[in-house]
């Protein structure tokens, strides 16, 4: 019974020893995805719902910025108005006050 057992285990788990880890985003995160956002042909974003509830919100891979190979994203502001994002702490249960 344990071998037939140990087997078992083996062959469930099988797929996930073959071929290189899945990437962080693959394994913690639901992919859900904006269609031409603001009525913007393309301009796609995607949300990244992490198994706790908080999301991440990035653009989809058929953005044009993702799509144009010489294109350089210099700085990202987290200043919105008198508001600074950066010292934003993500705490409590379910996060439901986090805004970045």
């Amino acid at each position: 019974e344990k071998k037939e057992m140990e087997e078992q285990v083996e062959e469930d788990f099988e797929p996930c020893l073959k071929g290189p880890p899945l990437p962080v985003t693959d394994r913690y995160y639901c992919k859900h995805f904006a269609l031409d956002v603001k009525g913007r042909a393309n301009e796609d974003h995607c949300v990244l719902q992490h198994t706790n509830r908080v999301c991440v919100v990035c653009l989809a891979p058929t953005h044009p910025l993702l799509q144009e190979h010489n294109v350089h994203i210099e700085k990202v502001e987290f200043q919105i108005g008198k508001l600074d994002r950066t010292s934003n702490a993500v705490s409590g249960r379910f996060k439901n006050e986090l805004f970045v």
